[in-house]
């Protein structure tokens, strides 16, 4: 683990990562947990949402494709900028993942759906970060027994 960075770890949740616990100017990013339907997500950010903005999904069962068209669908339909580059491959710590990076208003994000279904992981982040891309880079499974 880089030296001022911390280990998110909880037993209810399948996926740990490291992220720091500072970023440029002193400022810690917050770390909230939520349930969302059918699992639950962990988000790393900064007030800016640019230094730091991570959030990792945990579902019961959905496949990559359906998360892709959800995602798709609810952006366009909130953001009539909304404009998505082509699905490549990616993976979630260590899965073989779908990815897609895709802009809305002044935002870039890039979201990873892992292609097992049950149960299933999301990535979103903002690849413009390299803090993002080595919180992403860090993360594993929690138990690899599992």
């Amino acid at each position: 683990m880089p030296p001022g960075w911390a280990l998110f770890s909880e037993p209810d949740f399948d996926l740990r990562f490291v992220y720091p616990r500072k970023v440029s100017g002193g400022e810690p990013p917050s770390l909230e947990m939520q349930p969302r339907p059918g699992g639950r997500s962990v988000r790393v950010t900064t007030p800016d949402m640019r230094a730091v903005y991570v959030e990792i999904r945990q579902a019961s069962a959905r496949e990559a494709t359906e998360s892709l068209r959800v995602l798709k669908e609810g952006l366009s339909a909130r953001f009539d900028d909304a404009k998505f580059d082509k699905v490549e491959t990616g993976t979630i710590a260590e899965m073989a993942a779908i990815a897609i990076t895709f802009r809305f208003a002044d935002r870039v994000r890039t979201a990873l759906f892992t292609r097992q279904s049950a149960p299933s992981y999301a990535v979103v982040y903002d690849p413009r970060s390299v803090l993002n891309e080595l919180i992403v880079a860090s993360i594993e499974l929690a138990d690899p027994e599992r």
